[in-house]
């Protein structure tokens, strides 16, 4: 079930682009001076890591250069994985990526059918490494069929983007990949294995979040469509249990108990 009032899953994709909080608020040289000034100590204080990170927006910085050398480190005195890898690889996309495929920050450029990835790929590799690379294009390539609306590359890269690097589910990550699960895999894919991927990871946020109605509802309707039907039942009583006055989630049900498809079934001409 999509969770209404959470981030959607366009939000998401396209979140890099129009996020305007790391704009930066102040100069390289300003920043510069700022790293010089602390002590080696001093520069793996979380404090001063964030108030870097929110004024970063180069990679010609120091700071940015410091974070790409002694990132395992950083992450392990601040605790902050995802985030400091997070930053990186904004600012590469930022740099190497996205002034080729946007014209502005919201908007694609309708006159490029396919980008260039491998161009853009080796031209990352030789300014950073593979492992970047690899990341940041894969990150793009979910924004930019996202974008597009081109769903079979979406799911594609999106699979592969979680299988290689992992699910986030810090802050919004549960309630995005619920979502994402829901209104992307589930709505459009009849993949067996892509189902079966779907319903390992909503397995692992129904572990977490037992309670959690919405959850539960896609967890049963995964299972439902890759025909697991006994399963799918029992899970979509107890989302009825804990959520009894939902009615989509009893339709839901109902439909289940017919035999009927409870995803959106395209009509024949």
């Amino acid at each position: 079930m999509f969770m209404q009032k959470t981030i959607t899953v366009t939000l998401v994709i396209l979140l890099p682009i129009l996020c305007k909080a790391q704009t930066g608020t102040i100069s390289i040289d300003s920043l510069n001076r700022f790293f010089n000034k602390l002590t080696e100590p001093e520069r793996y204080k979380k404090e001063n890591i964030n108030f870097m990170i929110m004024n970063n927006i180069s990679s010609k910085s120091l700071f940015f250069d410091f974070l790409k050398k002694k990132e395992y480190k950083i992450q392990e005195a601040t605790g902050k994985n995802q985030y400091i890898q997070s930053h990186i690889d904004y600012i590469i996309a930022k740099e190497e990526i996205d002034p080729l495929l946007w014209k502005n920050s919201d908007s694609a450029d309708s006159s490029m059918a396919q980008p260039n990835w491998e161009l853009m790929r080796n031209k990352i590799t030789k300014k950073f490494s593979r492992d970047y690379a690899d990341r940041t294009i894969l990150g793009a390539q979910v924004r930019w069929y996202g974008y597009k609306k081109d769903t079979i590359n979406l799911i594609k890269c999106t699979v592969e983007k979680n299988d290689k690097y992992g699910l986030d589910t810090a802050g919004f990550g549960k309630a995005a990949l619920n979502n994402m699960i829901y209104s992307l895999i589930f709505t459009n894919s009849n993949d067996p294995d892509i189902l079966n991927k779907a319903i390992k990871w909503m397995g692992i946020l129904v572990t977490s979040e037992p309670n959690n109605a919405s959850f539960i509802d896609t967890y049963a309707n995964i299972l439902y469509k890759a025909g697991r039907d006994k399963e799918a039942l029992n899970w979509q009583k107890r989302a009825i249990i804990l959520a009894p006055d939902n009615n989509e989630i009893r339709e839901t049900l109902i439909k289940m108990e017919r035999g009927e498809p409870t995803w959106p079934v395209k009509k024949r001409l």
